[in-house]
Formats: structure tokens, sequence, C-alpha cells
């Protein structure tokens, strides 16, 4: 995915909150199902469709446009949400795959100038990687535009990749699709990735693979609310057998269970509300980190969620304070203790 560059957010982890786009959401009102927060931006999808956004930070390769800044509202309509470097996309009610971007991407069709625009039709999902973009339209065919393996495709003239897909990932170098079989499909050069091992993957053959998540490090799928990793010991482990849903980030990985809790591997925010000034990490393995969750985000270190009652919740690592809520201005907000929300 697809988040932020690692060194960008060094840059930005040392230098502060740089060029940004600002508006002021009363959040606190709205009864949301999605967030989105990392250390240069944060999106709120509302369940009326609205997508939301105090802010993004520019000189980090974040981009918010608005379609009405004064109360903070980017898009409405919204299925479906994600960030890319520069701007962001989304899926509206109708299908259509959105986009919109600091600079022209001429692969995909878009020209700044056009701000929110429609770069594709009967979209069911999309999943942009760096230099490509993966598209699974509503038939369940799987196509890719951009930039891969020295080869370019465009939005209108894509390169087919399977059909009867279910999930699909890229990493800008590799992409990874399943189909309706549990078979594991990729295309590009994996030689990146040292303990990348086709084989080992089919191993899934014959589960209902509903998502797969290709990181640096590691690749997770959730099949039939199994949770599997492969990494780099090379194996394929079980980790949980009541996902819903999975988030996914450079070292951390979160999921989303059927009873609301949300369990973290990895990397995570760890400080308590003594330690506000400095980052301090824990490495966890399984272990519960909140309740009663709807929708769970990861994001270098950083976790935010959706709680059953519509509100967000926020742990964050440094960054613009002011997009992650207002019941505390600290710096960094761990998991040792409560989590930023928005208040009246």
């Amino acid at each position: 995915m697809k988040r932020v560059v690692i060194a960008v957010l060094c840059v930005l982890l040392l230098s502060g909150c740089g060029d940004f786009h600002t508006a002021q959401p009363e959040l606190h009102r709205v009864e949301l199902v999605q967030v989105w927060a990392t250390v240069s931006s944060a999106y709120y999808l509302a369940s009326d469709g609205t997508l939301y956004s105090p802010g993004a930070d520019s000189d980090a390769a974040s981009y918010v446009l608005y379609q009405d800044r004064e109360k903070g509202i980017v898009a409405e309509g919204v299925c479906f949400f994600e960030e890319m470097a520069g701007g962001g996309y989304y899926i509206n009610e109708q299908k259509e795959l959105c986009l919109w971007n600091e600079a022209n991407l001429p692969l995909y069709g878009y020209e700044k100038k056009a701000g929110h625009a429609v770069v594709c039709t009967d979209v069911a999902f999309a999943e942009w990687g760096g230099d490509c973009m993966l598209v699974l339209k509503e038939n369940g065919e799987l196509y890719l535009a951009g930039e891969i393996g020295g080869e370019e495709y465009t939005m209108e003239q894509p390169k087919l990749l399977g059909s009867d897909v279910t999930a699909a990932d890229t990493d800008g170098v590799l992409a990874i699709w399943a189909n309706a079989e549990g078979e594991i499909f990729s295309y590009g050069d994996p030689t990146h990735l040292a303990w990348f091992d086709h084989q080992i993957l089919q191993q899934l053959r014959g589960k209902n693979v509903q998502e797969l998540h290709l990181e640096r490090h590691y690749l997770a799928a959730l099949a039939d609310k199994n949770l599997w990793c492969c990494g780099e010991d090379g194996k394929l482990q079980l980790l949980g057998e009541a996902a819903e849903t999975v988030s996914c980030a450079y070292r951390t990985l979160a999921a989303l269970e059927s009873d609301g809790a949300i369990r973290v591997w990895g990397k995570c925010i760890g400080n308590d509300a003594t330690q506000t000034e400095t980052a301090e990490y824990v490495t966890l393995d399984g272990e519960n980190v909140a309740e009663n969750a709807v929708s769970v985000m990861v994001s270098d270190g950083m976790l935010s969620y959706v709680g059953d009652d519509g509100s967000s919740y926020i742990f964050h690592a440094g960054g613009c304070t002011d997009f992650y809520g207002n019941a505390t201005n600290d710096k960094y907000v761990g998991i040792g203790r409560a989590p930023n929300v928005w208040i009246e």
C-alpha cells in the first residue's frame, strides 16, 4: 500500500507539520464507520457516505482537496476510500472510481485541473501501490493500470490479470491476487521480497480468500475468517480464527475480530500518559488493544479505529495532533493510555 514512504515519515517526525490544507469538521457529532490516520493526514468516513478530513500535510506527500472546505467535506456518496501519494481515491455509490491529486497522472487518465474526477466505472475495489493501481471490476475481473516491471498500462487500456477474483494487493513492484477457488496468482518481480514463495501460498487453495495484504516483510491473508501470515521465516502461519477484517503497515498487522476486539502483531505506539513528548514503541504478539470496534486501520506504528458508538479512537505517533481528535493535544498518544477522540 501505499502508506507514506518510511524516509518521508522520518523527515516529518523530525520537522513537524509542514504545508497542509486544514478544516475544522465537527466530527463529535458525526456517526463514523471508518477512520484513516497517518502522521501526515487523517480522513473520516461517515455512515451517510460523507468523507471528512481535518487536513493533510503536502510536505509529506499527502494532499487533500475539499469539495466543501468550510465543513471539512472531501466527498459525498463514498463507499470505499484510501489515500495515495499526493492525493486520494474513492469508490462512490455509483461504483465509479474517483481520484484527486496535486499532480497529473496520465496513465490513470487524470489531470489535476479536473479536481475530483471519475477514472473508471463498474468498480468493486481498487488498490494503489506506488507506481500502479489494481482495479477489481463488478464482474470479478482484475485489471492493472500504471507502471510495473518497465511496462506501462493506462486506465483506458489496462492489463487484465485475472477473473473470478476475490482479493488483491500490490506494492508497486509485484501484484498478487486470489480467485474464487483460493488459488494465488502474481504478476511482476518478487525478487525484492526474499521470503516470497509462491508455492507456500498455494496452501490457501480451496479457501475463501477475502483479503490479501502485501507488505515489505510479510503477506497477510484473510480466508474464511482465519488470519494467515507468511513472512521472513518462510512459513504460512495461522494467527487468528475469528477475524472480520485486517489492516497492515510496514511493521504492524491488526485484526478486527468478530466480537469487536482488535489484536495487533508487530510495532505499535506504546506511550502512556506520562510519556507525551518522545515516541516509545512496543512489540506485540496478538494482544488485544481495544474492544467494541467496527473498523481498524494501522499506519507505521499508529493505530486508529471506529467504535460501535460511531466515534473514532486514535493512538498516534506525532504528526499534526489537530488531525486526530481534541480530547488531548499531546504529541504522542499510545496504547498505554486512552486514545484521542473528538469531544464537544
